[in-house]
């Protein structure tokens, strides 16, 4: 990839906005209240757009693409189904019992409702499960920017050995989310999230405009896709007959009712930003703003999942995108993908990797990059590049803010330094900002998320408090049990499993933000149906899994 003088202009006037915010709100940070839980006095549509941008992480935008790809347009029910209700359900029936209870988060709002141990055992989990989630959004920016070979000019005209890449770009993305964060924690992380939302927004929306137009809108993308790619609920009967493998019952109770509450409404990351709110009607008001955006965003980024399948194959466009393809591949192998997605390759052979029926295995998570480097000219593919290092340094801000909240709150101060001064807790928080970064710098701190949302409370009603811990503490061994063939600690990235070539690149938004509350459910599905959902919310093939994940 070249980028010219533009497109490096475009993501250096990024990165000096980035950082100017969180520069100029330092002086209203004056007290912790103010840097964990800013001043409680953000109005509710920035709140609003906060509470969707924390949630749309490049994962995401990358994983969805790719699902749409393999699945089809069924993939919007993660959207329609699997998080709308739930986000009116939060903004009108639990933002007041958060909000109302004035508990500066969600360990503490157990404490209130339940007990310490619950408490305890919450904020814990949750704090560990943030810093192993942000260290995968720090791994795939790194790898993404490997693979699109963005810095490859730059660093062999310094006279700098490539694989510097991968730990100057986390080194990079690290210090710039670490730089507003410091000045400004929650607030500047709501308004950078704000400007994360609109470039994201305007990244893509050309890109699916352009592609639609090239495929001849949306009745030609449908004549040139199967059938079932192209109707959501058509097929859901039986899980033999759509893309995606699970019935409705399944979808409906599974991920609209299991998977979508147990995230939306427990999750600290995104509830946090409705907690910053100035009154109860905009706390209330937050997750129902951000539900009107969400509803659009299949069209956002499933779409280019679709028209990237629909295209005509370009083995020019894929063998620059290279991203898989290696310099010993041929043209052939570049034409075994299926439109705009490429075949995996194996990088020592040069040859398709291959599944048990002999087909290639096709490489869907770089449908987005892939139509981003066929379709935008200069200056346009600059935007494109900086909407994507937008939607990881979103997901990046929001889980050092939530972290530092846990830590600071309900951990440091309930445990280690009780009765300090509300100054000395500012400090504490600015300290924890500066720390959370170093194990996240290092190459093998984890290849799985474990779960991050292991630490979401319990949704429902719980009625003793001496149940509330082992309700908790019930799906986290459920979920370990359930999926023993995980493999948390090899390399640093995804999980990968040597039974499966299904990939876990949307982990952030999947399961992995679910999972542990979906087992304990589980009498609601069958296990075919229930395992089947959770395997395609994954996501689809890794694009940071290694050859030998095959």
């Amino acid at each position: 990839m070249n980028l010219t003088n533009i497109d490096w202009a475009i993501m250096l006037v990024y990165f000096i906005f980035v950082l100017g915010i969180g520069f100029l709100l330092k002086r209203k940070v004056k007290t912790s209240t103010d840097f964990f839980l800013a001043g409680r006095a953000i109005p509710a549509w920035v709140c609003g757009l906060a509470f969707i941008s924390a949630n749309l992480e490049a994962q995401e935008v990358i994983g969805m693409a790719a699902s749409g790809a393999k699945y089809g347009i069924a993939t919007s029910h993660f959207y329609w189904v699997g998080a709308i209700p739930a986000m009116v359900f939060v903004g009108i029936f639990m933002m007041p019992f958060y909000y109302g209870s004035r508990a500066r988060s969600v360990p503490e709002y157990l404490r209130l409702r339940f007990d310490e141990k619950t408490r305890g055992l919450n904020a814990i989990s949750f704090a560990i499960m943030t810093v192993f989630a942000s260290g995968i959004s720090m791994y795939a920016i790194a790898r993404l920017i490997q693979i699109l070979h963005v810095l490859d000019g730059p660093f062999q005209r310094l006279g700098i050995p490539p694989h510097w890449i991968f730990h100057f770009s986390i080194a990079f993305s690290a210090l710039i989310v670490l730089g507003y964060i410091f000045f400004g924690e929650l607030t500047s992380a709501i308004y950078n999230e704000v400007l994360q939302f609109f470039l994201i927004v305007a990244g893509f929306l050309p890109l699916v405009w352009l592609g639609l137009k090239k495929v001849g809108g949306w009745h030609g993308l449908v004549q040139k896709l199967p059938e079932s790619y192209s109707h959501s609920w058509v097929g859901m009967g039986s899980p033999h007959t759509n893309p995606l493998g699970v019935e409705w019952f399944g979808l409906v109770m599974g991920l609209g009712f299991v998977l979508s509450f147990g995230y939306w409404c427990t999750d600290f990351l995104v509830v946090q930003r409705a907690m910053a709110a100035d009154s109860m009607t905009a706390a209330r008001r937050t997750p129902l703003i951000a539900a009107i955006p969400k509803m659009l965003f299949p069209f956002l980024v499933i779409l280019p999942g679709l028209i990237a399948v629909a295209l005509p194959a370009n083995p020019v466009s894929v063998g620059s995108a290279s991203m898989s393809v290696p310099a010993t591949a041929s043209p052939e192998h570049a034409l075994s993908g299926k439109g705009l997605i490429p075949a995996k390759i194996n990088q020592t052979t040069g040859q398709p990797l291959l599944d048990q029926n002999g087909k290639a295995i096709l490489d869907y998570d770089l449908a987005i990059p892939n139509m981003l480097l066929h379709y935008f000219p200069t200056g346009i593919l600059g935007l494109g590049l900086t909407a994507l290092l937008a939607s990881f340094m979103s997901g990046m801000a929001g889980n050092v803010t939530a972290f530092n909240t846990v830590w600071t709150y309900d951990i440091y101060q309930s445990y280690i330094r009780p009765n300090a001064s509300d100054a000395h807790y500012l400090w504490m928080g600015k300290v924890a900002t500066v720390f959370w970064y170093r194990p996240l710098c290092g190459r093998r701190l984890c290849r799985y998320s474990l779960q991050q949302h292991y630490g979401h409370a319990p949704v429902g009603v719980r009625f003793r408090e001496r149940t509330a811990v082992c309700d908790v503490f019930a799906g986290h061994v459920l979920e370990t049990c359930h999926r023993p063939r995980s493999v948390p600690w090899t390399d640093f990235g995804y999980h990968c499993s040597r039974n499966s070539s299904r990939s876990h690149l949307a982990s952030r938004h999947g399961a992995g933000d679910q999972g542990c509350l979906a087992r304990p459910c589980y009498p609601l599905l069958s296990e075919r149906d229930g395992a089947k959902l959770l395997d395609r919310h994954l996501g689809v093939d890794d694009l940071f899994c290694r050859d030998d994940c095959h």
